[in-house]
């Protein structure tokens, strides 16, 4: 049977200290494991996931209590997984292994009982639960400890500590939004800008026979990530607010690659006003790529909507984009830093 590391991670800005956590198979005998800590963004896997935490049964129950430092409160949860589905990714994990590569159970954890749980390759990332954990009530005496405790937790995160003094702790919608699920496909490359407006090619178009997808990759708000060279993204799918898409495609012998990073606030605000009157919630979020007119841009439609397309505005997203492996296109706010696109 293929195997499971299993690890924990939070925030970068909001750090933990778990107190407890114990799975449990179909039985309901503990399954033996070492849970690490990741140094990771919110979902991600790091470069190196030691191998102690390899267990060979697929959890169906886990228990955790966990501390959230900025917050100087306990939080605890019983949660019944969904083994079969776990299973079902790890087996279908098998097929994008590379360099030994196996199946990662991460375990998300953050401010207001936020839990997070994700069924990662380094090539793909499902979320498999999200949910709320109950807040522990602390005896007298455990007060002064769990306040000891996350000061220390502050004072090795600089970083923390010093967002914390300037910011004060997060809105306490902030983490679900982030797990908040869109249902979008992505809509590449099949519009052309006329000088005036963008047009969709016909089917008669010389140059549309010789432009050819290769792949779309992303990241989202929810932890999630897809960087296979396939079309999957071209379906609906259910999945956070997308942080970073990366394209690829050829136009004859040029090769471009495209980045995007967005702003997931305006995102959302207009995938709600194009589907305020859409039964089924979904849209498609068309990549307007062209490369003749040097017009690179986003919008969101909704089919049978009469005032779709949406753009986004301007401000709502950055890109970068690379002809031949050289820098072709940069967007007027472009201020990511050198060689971000690398991920």
């Amino acid at each position: 049977m293929a195997s499971l590391i299993v690890s924990y991670l939070a925030p970068k800005l909001y750090p933990v200290k778990l107190a407890y956590l114990s799975l449990y198979d179909k039985t309901g005998n503990r399954v033996e494991s070492i849970f690490e800590l990741q140094d990771a963004e919110w979902g991600q896997l790091c470069d190196f996931v030691l191998a102690t935490n390899e267990v060979t049964l697929v959890p169906y129950y886990l228990d955790i209590i966990w501390l959230s430092a900025v917050e100087q409160v306990c939080y605890k949860i019983q949660m019944t997984l969904d083994a079969p589905r776990i299973l079902k990714l790890m087996q279908e994990n098998e097929k994008y292994k590379e360099n030994g590569d196996t199946s990662y159970l991460t375990i998300g954890l953050a401010p207001y009982g936020v839990i997070a749980l994700w069924l990662n390759a380094f090539r793909k990332s499902v979320l498999i639960h999200s949910a709320t954990a109950e807040q522990v009530a602390n005896f007298s005496n455990e007060v002064s400890i769990i306040q000891e405790t996350s000061q220390k937790l502050l004072m090795k995160n600089t970083d923390a500590q010093k967002h914390l003094l300037e910011n004060g702790m997060p809105p306490k919608d902030l983490f679900y939004k982030w797990m908040q699920q869109y249902d979008y496909r992505y809509v590449p490359l099949e519009e052309y800008f006329d000088g005036t407006k963008w047009s969709p090619y016909s089917d008669e178009d010389y140059y549309y026979d010789n432009i050819d997808l290769d792949a779309i990759w992303d990241m989202r708000t929810d932890g999630t990530y897809h960087k296979i060279d396939d079309d999957a993204l071209t379906y609906y799918h259910k999945a956070g607010c997308p942080q970073r898409i990366a394209v690829t495609w050829h136009e004859g012998t040029l090769q471009f690659n495209a980045f995007f990073w967005i702003d997931c606030t305006m995102f959302s605000e207009l995938y709600e006003s194009i589907n305020k009157f859409n039964i089924e919630k979904r849209a498609e979020f068309l990549l307007r790529l062209d490369s003749r007119s040097m017009r690179f841009e986003l919008a969101l439609s909704v089919i049978d909507i009469p005032s779709n397309p949406q753009m986004l505005p301007s401000e709502a997203y950055q890109c970068i984009i690379f002809r031949n492996n050289y820098e072709y296109y940069k967007s007027e706010n472009y201020n990511q830093e050198d060689g971000a696109w690398r991920w």
